[in-house]
């Protein structure tokens, strides 16, 4: 048995698009932030580890749990993935503008 909860097999979550103009400070990019409501459905009790498991099995690495930076950053050469997995996040996203 595995030590990551599996979520339940569900319809694929269609993912909202959000695009941003360029702000004048940060680069941005023409690839849409996609946000994806509703993307797993799991009782398991650490809900995080499904995130986890989903973001380890693309091979996306260096995550960290609890918390996003609080100043403005950018990645040049790199995406961002966010799973939240329990309440909300609120994020600002394509500069400060």
């Amino acid at each position: 048995m595995s030590v990551f909860p599996m979520a339940e097999k569900q319809e694929i979550v269609q993912p909202e698009q959000l695009h941003f103009k360029d702000d004048g400070v940060y680069p941005g990019s023409v690839l849409p932030v996609l946000l994806y409501r509703a993307a797993i459905t799991a009782d398991a009790q650490d809900r995080a580890s499904v995130f986890e498991r989903g973001f380890a099995q693309n091979d996306w690495r260096n995550s960290w749990r609890n918390g996003v930076y609080s100043f403005a950053h950018y990645h040049s050469t790199a995406h961002e993935a966010l799973g939240v997995y329990s309440g909300s996040a609120r994020l600002r996203l394509g500069g400060e503008h």
